[in-house]
């Protein structure tokens, strides 16, 4: 399966199949003089709207082209892709949840047909 995302005119192609593995990393990266600086796209909030489902929300990677979205039920886990985004669309839901159960999230800044530009820190959430 592929996932398609448009920015502006353009239309991206992914070639990532629904499932990927997700390698854990660590959005804290170190700047010139050694300060700890968050690298975007960062989780900024992850919320549940009945009736829509769990909310994700990201900052802006400034030369992401579209987001992928992934969700695994481990932090370690095999994640699966519930979304694509175009480079402007810094939200999504994920349905298929079930109350009471943790889920783990991460974001993927991507450019072109497969270029991985950044990814979030892996962030849990449990309702």
């Amino acid at each position: 399966m592929q996932y398609y995302a448009k920015s502006g005119k353009k239309t991206y192609k992914s070639k990532y199949s629904a499932v990927q593995k997700l390698e854990k990393y660590s959005a804290v990266k170190k700047d010139k003089d050694g300060k700890e600086v968050m690298e975007s796209p960062l989780i900024t909030d992850i919320t549940y709207e009945s009736g829509k489902g769990v909310k994700i929300t990201w900052t802006k990677n400034p030369d992401a082209g579209y987001y992928l979205v992934g969700r695994g039920m481990k932090e370690t886990d095999i994640f699966d892709t519930i979304a694509c985004t175009g480079s402007d669309e810094l939200t999504c839901y994920d349905t298929d949840v079930e109350s009471g159960k943790t889920y783990y999230y991460q974001v993927l800044a991507m450019k072109g047909d497969e270029d991985l530009v950044a990814k979030s820190q892996i962030t849990s959430f449990r309702f």
